[in-house]
């Protein structure tokens, strides 16, 4: 019977899918304002950073599975610091990401490291 001689390395597959973003650097601006349609499907968003604050305003129609139309509307306001990465979400806008991200460089060092 042969015996186990070494374990190969392996990682989580990595999420190819790209994110716009930014790093706010501690100015005011306007973001985006946005609106896309699809069928069954409409979305509008107007992003500004005022006073270190995101401010989003966003308007989402769309119909449900069982034929009901659907109409939300959202305004946030979520403090921010200068150096904060901002990510662009379709059909979200931008946000602050619940992931720790990086550029497409740094992670290619990482998983060179990896090797």
């Amino acid at each position: 019977m042969k015996q186990l001689e070494k374990l190969e390395k392996y990682v989580i597959v990595p999420n190819v899918g790209f994110y716009g973003g930014f790093v706010y650097d501690g100015d005011d601006i306007m973001l985006c304002d946005d609106h896309d349609t699809d069928k069954g499907y409409d979305f509008k968003v107007k992003q500004r950073i005022e006073n270190n604050v995101l401010i989003t305003d966003s308007e989402r129609t769309y119909e449900r599975d069982n034929g009901k139309k659907v109409n939300e509307k959202i305004h946030q306001e979520v403090e921010i610091e200068k150096g904060q990465l901002l990510v662009y979400v379709e059909g979200l806008g931008f946000t602050i990401s619940e992931h720790k991200m990086c550029l497409i460089d740094e992670a290619v060092e990482l998983y060179n490291i990896l090797k």
